[in-house]
């Protein structure tokens, strides 16, 4: 018969082995995961066009940014990629109102001409754009080979519908697109009390993305991705001396 020493001793065994077969199950659980992404993501870069009726063509470039082609309703801005996922985030416009969403989609077949995506239960098929133009938007600025990124200082001013940069020294004024995702915290943080649309000081690397040709920052001389936030701060008598 088992004692009570025997009995414990039995269930203190049987519980590492449980524990050492949960672990590697979920390190086996991982490896899988680490591995759902079968294509290349490289085939994404580019302008698709829609093979259905309603012809909805975007282009994803390089840089992580979105482009809608045709659609004013619809404005795509980033997207990325999780496991044999497509994510778009995009501004939907409408009713003098606008929300940012993340559609997510399956991706079915993708090769450097051909793509098929899964969103819900509907079906899209995309053949790549014989103009597509590599990751680069039209009309990036030519001074800057290669798009490379440079610094700028300057008054950044955030709002609804707001996102201005103007450079110290320019009379231009140009959309921000915040690849950091910090950016707007950082104003948030600062103009915290203060009435809207109160501009700061900043001094961030940037890279000019070319003139939009949809939604509000197509209002703008171009758009200056943010890549590095170096200085913010409020509005100094001294900016820009």
């Amino acid at each position: 018969m088992f004692n009570l020493k025997s009995i414990f001793a039995l269930f203190f065994v049987l519980t590492i082995v449980v524990s050492c077969k949960n672990e590697h199950e979920s390190q086996t659980n991982q490896k899988e995961i680490e591995q759902e992404s079968t294509f290349n993501s490289d085939f994404l870069i580019g302008s698709w066009e829609d093979q259905s009726e309603a012809a909805l063509d975007f282009s994803l470039f390089l840089d992580g940014t979105a482009k809608s082609d045709n659609m004013k309703s619809l404005l795509y801005q980033n997207w990325y990629v999780k496991n044999n996922q497509l994510y778009l985030t995009a501004k939907s416009m409408g009713n003098g109102s606008s929300s940012l969403d993340t559609e997510i989609y399956d991706v079915q077949e993708l090769d450097e001409n051909h793509m098929v995506l899964k969103g819900g239960e509907m079906i899209f098929e995309y053949k790549k754009s014989s103009k597509s133009n590599e990751g680069i938007p039209v009309g990036a600025d030519e001074t800057l080979p290669e798009q490379k990124s440079k610094i700028l200082k300057g008054k950044l001013t955030l709002g609804h519908e707001a996102k201005s940069f103007e450079p110290c020294g320019s009379d231009k004024v140009f959309w921000v697109s915040d690849k950091t995702m910090e950016l707007e915290k950082v104003y948030n943080d600062l103009t915290e009390g203060k009435k809207p649309y109160t501009p700061i000081f900043t001094e961030i690397e940037v890279i000019d993305m070319g003139k939009s040709v949809d939604g509000f920052p197509a209002d703008y001389n171009s758009t200056y991705e943010v890549i590095n936030i170096l200085e913010a701060r409020m509005v100094s008598d001294k900016d820009c001396e």
